[in-house]
């Protein structure tokens, strides 16, 4: 590898036209390592670095490493709520939890109970185990929001099981007080499970915790639920199979139209059956 002919990356010829019919000064060049690493690999780096200073002693080499940590060792919060209804639009968070994972023991658990100056329904209370008299004297969301948002800025994504009900409840008590959720991404272990599990009865939280082995003994409060989700997506890091996030949001979003397909091609399967 003393010549720069006989790197077999490129040409001299093609880089000496390139700069003269082009103007061109500079090159970019882009090798991935697969099954190579330690000292080997620096030692060709550094060989190909010399080969091009001493084509231009004026040329500069800049090199990049992009170890990018797998997905499931990377800091990210679970995050669950329960609330006194369905829409988020006007129904209010009575508790909320941000469950941190692969963090430093400085970033703790966050969990707390919100009035909202409202009875609460019975049906929310039997699902929940939330009273009216424990909301007695709570804080309002505002009094805690920034506390959230700042602990927010530590994740490198959001956790939350069937996150399109958290997500929205979240931004809209948010937006009540002129506050915005940080742009990160959020990652929901639902989807996961019903591709993963979709010949298996029960995709609910309980359901999906009792299959992958994740202990869920207070089921419906918020710390219990959050502590729960993050563990199931940990759990199912080796089926879901992928490295990045980026490759984790991108098998999400197909997976999500997989689940939507499947449960159209269901429905429509039922509706042919019991038109007949």
């Amino acid at each position: 590898m003393a010549e720069v002919d006989q790197l077999g990356l490129f040409g001299l010829n093609q880089v000496e036209d390139k700069r003269v019919s082009h103007g061109c000064r500079s090159l970019s060049l882009t090798i991935d390592f697969v099954n190579l690493k330690g000292p080997r690999v620096d030692d060709a780096i550094k060989r190909v670095s010399k080969s091009i200073e001493d084509l231009d002693p004026m040329a500069r080499v800049l090199v990049a490493h992009h170890d990018e940590k797998p997905w499931f060792t990377r800091g990210f919060l679970a995050i669950d709520v329960e609330t006194t209804g369905l829409d988020a639009a006007s129904h209010r968070i009575i508790e909320l939890a941000i469950v941190p994972f692969n963090m430093s023991d400085d970033i703790k658990p966050f969990c707390q109970l919100f009035s909202v100056g409202e009875n609460l329904s019975p049906e929310i209370v039997k699902i929940t185990g939330i009273t009216d008299a424990m909301l007695l004297g709570q804080p309002s969301f505002n009094e805690w929001a920034d506390v959230c948002l700042n602990l927010l800025k530590h994740a490198s994504f959001l956790v939350a099981y069937n996150a399109k009900f958290d997500r929205p409840f979240l931004e809209s008590e948010l937006a009540r007080f002129g506050k915005v959720l940080p742009d990160l991404p959020w990652v929901d272990p639902f989807v996961f499970v019903c591709e993963l599990d979709r010949f298996k009865r029960g995709k609910k939280l309980q359901d999906a915790a009792r299959r992958w082995g994740v202990n869920l003994e207070n089921a419906h409060r918020a710390r219990a639920d959050a502590e729960a989700a993050g563990k199931l997506l940990l759990k199912m890091a080796e089926k879901v199979d992928c490295h990045s996030l980026d490759e984790l949001l991108a098998k999400q979003k197909l997976w999500q139209w997989h689940n939507a397909h499947n449960l159209a091609e269901l429905k429509r399967a039922n509706s042919w059956s019991t038109n007949r």
